[in-house]
């Protein structure tokens, strides 16, 4: 049974068959895309390069450091210097707000 076949009998079946049917959709889903990391069968339809997959164990890594300084020093460089560029932006707006208020 194709997987167009179980979306179409979902509708039309009995609740308690509704599980089942909806199983061997997942299980289509679960054949071509695979675990979590993608299959064999995924990373070829897919083309996904070495450099991604690296990539993707990188930032998935369970360490707790946020993903957004996951990076490297890079990513540390960019975040503090946009903190800094925020936070120089917000005084700011407080000065020119204040020099309105003055005069």
């Amino acid at each position: 049974m194709s997987c167009i076949a179980c979306k179409l009998k979902l509708s039309s079946t009995l609740p308690a068959l509704r599980a089942s049917l909806g199983q061997h959709h997942l299980n289509c889903i679960r054949h071509y895309a695979g675990p979590a990391g993608g299959s064999g069968l995924a990373k070829k339809s897919l083309g996904v390069s070495p450099k991604i997959l690296r990539l993707q164990k990188q930032f998935q890594k369970k360490n707790d450091v946020p993903v957004f300084l996951k990076g490297g020093k890079n990513d540390v460089i960019l975040y503090y210097t946009t903190l800094g560029l925020s936070g120089l932006g917000l005084i700011m707006n407080i000065a020119f707000y204040i020099g309105y208020i003055i005069d």
